[in-house]
């Protein structure tokens, strides 16, 4: 996991003896910008046995799926590299971190050291049951910070930012204070450079003199490892997890196949007892991939107004949903490869039960007999004595 933080708190109390560029002083946290992304690592930790790299889905439920009376379909699958998600957190006034239920003050000392004060709490993410969700608990800390000289601002002789690293803390990763004035990003620190995990501190004053700070921001990058101190366990291996409890699927896919077999496959259309319903279909589809994109079309994208992010218009992220499959293996529409066209491209119950009762028997035929031609015409006997009595 990568982490990035702007945190901006403004001072409620000024002590200690002034000097220039001083950050000494008792902070109230008044925003917070956190984005998390996601990396699939390799799985080399001992806490890892239980660790995969899909997301599935179950019927009736995963425990009855386990137990050979259900059916497990993966979703999404990943590689070690992959990202799997950038969450942000942009909790990004007091009303914000309000409703968050974050409040922390911290006391920033010009010696290097630093305290979270008791009754401070702060976000922080907690997976449980295949879920990854943000928590907000109590803390307290007595840490150590570093810094590099730094520079004021050209345009605003008040401001100044200097490289500003944590060296201890039990609640905030470790990381490096760099040379923001003889370094250059992605070069000497950054990511993939030998100091990845970096911050600064841009402080606000009430003249050019740097003698009074008013306002704070500290921004730093954080990657699991043992130099931060994240998602690693006694032995140094990364045992970071993240929890995925919910599917890509979309809303708009089964609506525009029902509109596409109306028009190019009228007599399948008449013959499909789900197409040309009334009400719509707004139920989503696992895995589905949204409207196709047109450019001159703003009607089938939409636009992050965060990351600025395009994606296809109707793309939602689920966790139930219908597996509907149109097209098999051949990436045609209903060209007859589907497997899922006994039960209208949809799955069913009634699909489970008889690609169970398929497989069960033919593999018992086989078992006893290497005919193949046999396994076959007793599995498919079999099916068909379920629903038609043949």
């Amino acid at each position: 996991m990568i982490k990035s933080i702007i945190l901006l708190i403004t001072m409620v109390l000024y002590s200690g003896m002034l000097f220039s560029q001083t950050i000494q002083g008792a902070w109230d946290l008044n925003a917070a910008n956190i984005e998390y992304t996601y990396v699939v690592r390799d799985s080399a930790s001992a806490e890892d046995a239980t660790a995969v790299y899909d997301v599935t889905g179950s019927w009736p439920s995963s425990a009855a799926a386990a137990a050979g009376m259900g059916y497990t379909r993966a979703l999404v699958e990943y590689d070690v590299g992959d990202t799997i998600t950038v969450a942000l957190v942009p909790l990004i006034n007091e009303t914000l971190l309000a409703m968050a239920g974050v409040d922390m003050n911290v006391d920033l000392n010009d010696d290097g050291t630093f305290t979270i004060n008791e009754g401070s709490t702060y976000l922080t993410t907690s997976t449980e049951n295949c879920s990854t969700f943000a928590t907000v608990p109590a803390v307290a800390d007595a840490g150590t910070w570093v810094g590099t000289p730094g520079f004021t601002h050209p345009d605003n002789a008040n401001a100044y930012t200097m490289g500003w690293g944590i060296s201890l803390s039990s609640v905030f990763p470790q990381f490096n204070a760099p040379d923001l004035v003889g370094g250059t990003y992605g070069v000497d620190y950054g990511v993939g450079t030998d100091m990845e995990n970096w911050g600064m501190v841009t402080i606000d004053y009430t003249d050019a003199d740097h003698g009074t700070p008013t306002d704070l921001e500290i921004y730093w990058e954080a990657h699991d490892g043992e130099a931060s101190g994240l998602g690693v366990d006694y032995a140094g291996e990364f045992n970071g997890v993240m929890g995925v409890p919910v599917s890509p699927a979309d809303t708009v896919t089964i609506s525009n196949m029902d509109d596409y077999l109306y028009y190019y496959e009228n007599d399948l259309w008449e013959s499909l007892g789900w197409t040309g319903d009334e009400d719509g279909f707004s139920f989503p589809m696992l895995s589905g991939s949204g409207h196709p994109i047109d450019p001159t079309d703003p009607d089938t994208y939409e636009i992050n107004p965060i990351t600025g992010d395009t994606t296809a218009a109707g793309t939602v992220t689920a966790n139930w949903g219908y597996v509907f499959d149109p097209m098999g293996s051949d990436d045609a529409l209903f060209s007859g490869d589907e497997p899922l066209s006994p039960t209208g491209y949809f799955f069913t119950y009634n699909f489970l039960e008889a690609e169970v009762m398929f497989r069960e028997v033919f593999h018992a035929h086989l078992a006893v007999d290497p005919n193949l031609e046999g396994a076959l015409a007793a599995a498919a006997d079999s099916v068909a004595f379920i629903y038609v009595d043949a």
